[in-house]
């Protein structure tokens, strides 16, 4: 070949790969605009956003952009990351994207952090012997990968985590250590990783060497042109589907019995706080028992999520009931809540009280969408004349709720003020309690009336965030603990087509407000009595933590108090096929959801 074709077929090649990278950098663009869009449109907190963090949404793209535009060779990786970046500058929990990526990575152990140490809070015995890995829960990590384990953290910590509130954001980066997931744009690490760590009773720090369990990606990276991808995105998209839709169920909701100290695990961190002196029948959606205390038989019940299927309202039901008359004070356990449906949460709040509770208030972004389902079920909910009626149209119960008259006269209030805001031009409502539902009215038959404390953390998200504040705000509950995550808002979740494997990305379409005027979005919610977790905490079973615990309920519980026998529950309610009926909070359901 002479030295000009040479030249000429260089010049051809590099031209038609500069115009393949010039194509995908503008499709790359292309989507970004796409999801600023659905800000513009949607994203109720910007105003907020702006006042209490200085975020703009239009300097936010311009940077997001000029970061596309300066990518020399384009990655798919690092465009995924920049659009992560972008959502995350929101400092919004509730603001994520999820990519359709097989990739990922995990060691069999977890860790939690207090002041600035590690140690390790749970071991996968199945998969790291004790043989192997001869360290303890309570030990602690120094050096991760032949560095200071607080120096990898706050560098996960940098490029991943730096959403809003720092505790929350260590404390998800700390969970991240060990588990890596590509579907969140996270750097999937491979191969062996060299670990020391300090057993309570060795002096010397032992160094063991461990590999990263490792699952390949299955969807590559663009590497032809946009055709090829497109046919091959579509072929492996198929196949791991279902795969791709568990994993990010378990990183939002890992109801995993065996590991608590997972978000929505289904049993705490905390071991026992007491003697047991009776505990619940085994159900899969709550875990509790009742403990010995100086005042007398005190409950705990722990809430993981409000993700449950409406029957657990039933399971619920039947442990306030018999706690309440078991028991002196109630403990319920809400430390690494995920979140959940706002509905079920209320559900439950209305056993917690013998009066209503006062619930915030929410501005809401609203489109066509939103007119649609008031204008469709108005007719309906009007019509309605009885508890009868009411059930024949909206079911028996809602998320768990019992459906009565007065529940459709909220819902019909709720609709003709949308219908109301719209006509008035308004894509953000005037500031309203969330389907109408301004007070949480007690269970029409069981409540619990006596005192209450509820444990938080920094790893409490959503709902719980709003039934802390809603029981903090009626003077219904003493907090322990340290302040919620601070997301307060509904999320909906929006998917658009692209060649970049995202698969949805979610937004906070919601603002609330505490009777206050304070908002939940950013400040969550602060202990009544706070408590950090300590070194010692971690080592040594959270001996300090509990002593701190029984000190709160020793002053709660009145002097005069009657101490009651406990006895055994006769039954815990199994599963049954709730009658459904025409269930109306179907066509509301992208609305109520609150989670992550």
């Amino acid at each position: 070949m002479n030295k000009a074709l040479f030249l000429k077929l260089s010049l051809f090649l590099l031209t038609c790969c500069w115009g393949e990278q010039e194509l995908s950098k503008k499709q790359m663009l292309g989507s970004l605009e796409i999801i600023g869009n659905h800000f513009q449109l949607l994203y109720s907190p910007i105003a907020w956003k702006e006042e209490h963090h200085g975020w703009s949404l239009d300097v936010a793209m311009a940077d997001a952009k000029r970061e596309v535009e300066q990518m020399c060779p384009l990655s798919l990786k690092d465009y995924q990351r920049a659009v992560k970046k972008f959502l995350q500058s929101t400092h919004d929990y509730h603001v994520s994207v999820s990519f359709l990526s097989t990739e990922s990575a995990s060691l069999p152990f977890s860790l939690r952090r207090a002041e600035g140490r590690y140690f390790i809070s749970s071991i996968n015995r199945s998969k790291l012997s004790s043989s192997l890995f001869p360290f303890h829960v309570g030990d602690e990590l120094l050096e991760f990968g032949g560095r200071p384990v607080e120096e990898v953290v706050r560098e996960l910590y940098a490029s991943d985590f730096t959403v809003s509130h720092p505790d929350t954001d260590i404390a998800l980066a700390t969970y991240a250590l060990t588990s890596r997931l590509g579907s969140r744009g996270h750097i999937v690490p491979r191969g062996p990783v060299m670990l020391k760590i300090a057993q309570k009773d060795v002096l010397k720090p032992r160094t063991v060497q461990l590999i990263w369990s490792y699952d390949k990606e299955m969807i590559p990276a663009p590497k032809m042109n946009c055709t090829q991808f497109w046919k091959l995105f579509l072929k492996k998209r198929s196949l791991c589907e279902e795969s791709l839709f568990n994993r990010q169920y378990a990183v939002d909701f890992p109801l995993c019995k065996d590991e608590p100290t997972k978000l929505g695990a289904l049993k705490g961190f905390l071991p026992l706080l007491g003697k047991k002196l009776w505990s619940a029948p085994h159900n899969p959606y709550y875990d509790a028992y009742i403990f010995e205390h100086a005042s007398g038989p005190v409950g705990y019940l722990r809430i993981p999520h409000y993700v449950h299927p409406d029957e657990a309202v039933d399971v619920f039901e039947s442990l306030i009931d018999h706690m309440n008359g078991q028991t002196v004070a109630l403990v319920i356990d809400q430390t690494h809540n995920s979140g959940g449906n706002y509905f079920q949460m209320i559900a439950l709040a209305s056993m917690l009280t013998d009066q209503a509770l006062i619930a915030p208030l929410e501005s809401i972004k609203i489109t066509q969408k939103d007119i649609l389902v008031a204008s469709e079920w108005l007719p309906d909910v009007e019509a309605i004349q009885n508890d009868h009626d009411a059930q024949e149209v909206i079911g028996p119960s809602f998320f768990g709720i019992p459906v009565t008259y007065t529940m459709a006269q909220f819902f019909a209030e709720y609709f003709r003020f949308i219908l109301k805001q719209w006509d008035e031009g308004k894509t953000t409502t005037d500031p309203v309690w969330f389907y109408g539902v301004n007070a949480i009215n007690p269970h029409p038959r069981t409540r619990y009336t006596k005192p209450v404390v509820m444990l938080i953390d920094e790893l409490d998200f959503s709902c719980a965030d709003f039934l802390p504040a809603i029981l903090q705000d009626n003077a219904r509950a003493t907090l322990f603990g340290t302040c919620t995550a601070g997301a307060g808002g509904a999320r909906e979740t929006f998917s658009i087509r692209n060649l970049f494997a995202f698969d949805s990305f979610t937004l906070t379409i919601t603002l609330a407000k505490r009777p206050n005027n304070t908002t939940i979005e950013d400040l969550g919610v602060h202990p009544d009595v706070p408590y950090a977790l300590t070194p010692q905490d971690l080592a040594n079973g959270y001996h300090g933590y509990i002593h701190a615990l029984h000190n709160v309920l020793t002053d709660l519980i009145p002097a005069s108090a009657e101490i009651p026998q406990v006895t055994a529950v006769d039954k815990i309610p199994e599963e049954t096929d709730r009658p459904k009926g025409e269930n109306i909070h179907q066509a509301f359901s992208p609305k109520p959801q609150r989670a992550e």
